[in-house]
């Protein structure tokens, strides 16, 4: 004869199987519609749901901001733990425990709703902008193809900028360039930035794993989960207020990688402070030499001529720094990163860092006006 307690349980397990599946059903279907119904009405990204994604990451990065520390690095550390005693709980009841397949069921149902629930959450409050218009048609751009000449050109004038900005800055004895204070220098990118957007903006966060995520070549992550813009503060002064302003376009709705860059050198570039002015510069510099190299190697050698020791100096630096953290693991990240890249519609994917230049290369022909 059957206890009376073990069919209710089994009662009261199946209908939360059930509400769990449902629940991964219903939330991929929407999330599948959604994405559908935003690469077909793009307008209408650009018109209702990015301001409504402005609107909410600002309200999220205003309450997280009372944390001091990254809310979002603590709470993928807790649910990488959640996940490792999931896993091993699942491992014991397989082994030990009765009624297998019916563990190995509740267990997955869980698994999807909770990953269903997560891709819905990513995609209502952040992940839609990536089917907004380009940044081009919003900043009344004319991207189009460009000659080498043009090319050179703006990497000549990058170059002159940067060479002015290099000698003014403060630097230690040894030449290399002291950031001062980290507060300072993320509350310093925060108020540039709002100069842009017209809204208070709060301030990036620096990420207490930084050293580790070196590894995998990272140095920022925006999480729109909980607001927050977060910073890798292992890395050189120069390239430390781009990357604030990096991750804060990203929070500002501003989804692909060679938008968020072209973002964070249009909001810093003008700043009063030569610092910051001075890393929109040499990071666009980077990138437009970089371009010129592969396509003319004659006019990158003459352009490159033209720069300033101290600017070749923080090249240097910039390139010694990460180059130290290369390796198999950077390796695999890039290929995931390149995979989510795809998977949002950036065909390039890790390349769309080097489209920045096409973006350059159209405000550049503005300015010359």
């Amino acid at each position: 004869m059957q206890n009376p307690k073990n069919d209710k349980l089994s009662q009261i397990v199946s209908r939360r199987n059930a509400l769990h599946l449902t629940n991964a059903v219903v939330l991929a279907a929407v999330t599948g519609i959604l994405i559908w119904a935003a690469g077909r009405f793009p307008a209408v990204v650009e018109s209702v749901y990015r301001p409504f994604s402005r609107f909410i990451l600002n309200i999220l990065a205003w309450i997280t901001n009372i944390v001091p520390i990254s809310l979002a690095e603590i709470l993928l550390c807790i649910l990488a733990i959640i996940g490792v005693v999931a896993v091993g709980y699942l491992i014991i009841r397989l082994i030990t425990g009765p009624k297998r397949l019916s563990v190995f069921f509740s267990w997955l149902v869980r698994v999807l709703s909770f990953a269903a629930s997560l891709v819905f959450a990513f995609y209502l409050l952040w992940g839609l902008n990536y089917h907004a218009p380009p940044l081009a048609e919003t900043l009344s751009l004319s991207v189009q193809p460009r000659s080498q000449e043009e090319l050179a050109n703006l990497t000549r004038y990058l170059a002159e900028k940067a060479n002015a900005l290099a000698v003014i800055i403060e630097r230690d004895e040894d030449g290399s360039v002291a950031a001062g204070t980290w507060k300072d220098m993320a509350h310093a990118v925060a108020e540039e930035f709002s100069h842009v957007t017209g809204r208070p903006e709060m301030p990036v966060k620096p990420i207490l794993l930084s050293k580790p995520l070196s590894y995998m070549q990272t140095s920022g992550v925006f999480t729109p989960y909980t607001g927050e813009a977060n910073v890798n503060t292992n890395n050189v002064a120069t390239d430390l207020p781009f990357t604030m302003a990096h991750e804060l376009a990203h929070r500002y709705a501003i989804a692909p990688e060679n938008e968020a860059n072209f973002f964070a050198f249009y909001a810093l570039h003008n700043s009063d402070s030569p610092l910051l002015s001075y890393s929109a510069y040499l990071s666009a510099l980077r990138s437009a030499h970089n371009a010129l190299a592969s396509a003319n190697y004659d006019l990158f050698a003459e352009t490159t001529a033209t720069y300033h020791e101290l600017v070749l100096l923080d090249l240097r630096e910039y390139s010694r720094h990460w180059s130290s953290y290369e390796g198999k693991v950077a390796e695999a990240s890039a290929k995931v990163y390149n995979t989510y890249l795809i998977t949002q519609g950036q065909d390039s994917g890790i390349r769309s860092y080097g489209e920045m230049v096409d973006l350059l290369l159209a405000w550049y022909a503005a300015e010359s006006r």
